[in-house]
């Protein structure tokens, strides 16, 4: 059997549905779709390629040239199979939406339109809505807390066997989301997107965000609590608790100083803001525990 060097006429729909289809044997009929094998086309066609395999391109990845030359090398380098990479569309196009319009207001037809895709490369891909939101999210905050982990390990490090300084503490969860915002292509879509995660009520999502935060949670509330020890576990919840409010404000809502103040968040580059932000919550953290008032006392 020959390698077919065109797009048989059953394969003639829209560009987007198609990206790379691979079977047995024409002959049998066995062709089954198959997305983002360029290494398993690599080894079986450079060398000696199997001629019982029928490969299809479609034209978009191949810039419109034919399909295959006569001997199953492709015409074009394998790099032009990287600009079409179905996942990555639906992760870009629903980061987006779900950043301008909320979680609730983004219909999977929606996304699929933005994307430029099929349904089914959805469900083949994530399976659900709630499931493509998790994936959006954890392809961002996951670098974010691995950074976060990691700056800390160092801080430990360096420390030795000397007490936690606690500006050091707050760096390390502060500058990993604050530079991710700032390096960001789609800086703004990142920054609703936080914003989204921080204040959704969306319960399977706060569930999910808990599994993603669990390691930072338990590393930097250890590592607080040996920064300030003399800090009983009710108090330190609650300035861990504001904390994490004036980050997520910061992060999230930088124009509203603009809007409120005339002063622009945007002239600064993030390592001010950092800094500000530390300086500001290690000054909360280190601030006298209040006597309880005499309400507090009688109750």
């Amino acid at each position: 059997m020959e390698l077919e060097t065109s797009a048989p006429s059953s394969f003639h729909k829209k560009l987007e549905d198609i990206e790379i289809l691979e079977g047995n044997t024409y002959s049998s009929g066995g062709i089954e779709k198959i997305e983002n094998c360029a290494t398993k086309l690599r080894n079986s066609l450079i060398g000696r390629p199997n001629r019982e395999t029928v490969v299809i391109f479609s034209k978009y990845l191949t810039g419109g040239g034919s399909w295959l030359n006569s001997n199953g090398r492709f015409k074009r380098s394998f790099e032009l199979m990287a600009k079409s990479n179905t996942k990555t569309k639906i992760l870009d196009a629903a980061e987006q939406l779900f950043a301008q319009k909320g979680f609730d207001a983004v219909s999977l037809r929606n996304i699929v339109e933005a994307a430029k895709v099929n349904l089914a490369a959805v469900h083949y891909h994530f399976g659900s809505k709630q499931a493509l939101l998790h994936a959006v999210v954890a392809r961002r905050l996951r670098p974010v807390n691995e950074e976060r982990l990691a700056m800390l390990a160092e801080v430990r490090t360096k420390a030795g066997k000397h007490k936690l300084k606690l500006e050091a503490v707050l760096e390390s969860l502060f500058v990993p989301v604050f530079r991710a915002q700032a390096s960001h292509k789609s800086g703004d879509s990142f920054t609703r997107l936080i914003g989204r995660v921080v204040f959704d009520r969306n319960r399977e999502l706060q569930k999910f965000m808990f599994g993603e935060l669990a390691q930072v949670i338990i590393q930097f509330g250890r590592a607080l609590e040996e920064a300030l020890p003399e800090l009983d576990k009710t108090e330190m919840d609650w300035r861990s608790h504001f904390m994490a409010g004036a980050m997520a404000h910061t992060l999230c809502n930088s124009d509203l100083l603009a809007s409120f103040t005339g002063t622009s968040a945007r002239t600064a580059v993030y390592e001010t803001t950092v800094q500000r932000l530390v300086d500001f919550t290690a000054a909360g953290f280190r601030a006298k525990v209040s006597s309880p008032s005499k309400k507090q006392k009688t109750s």
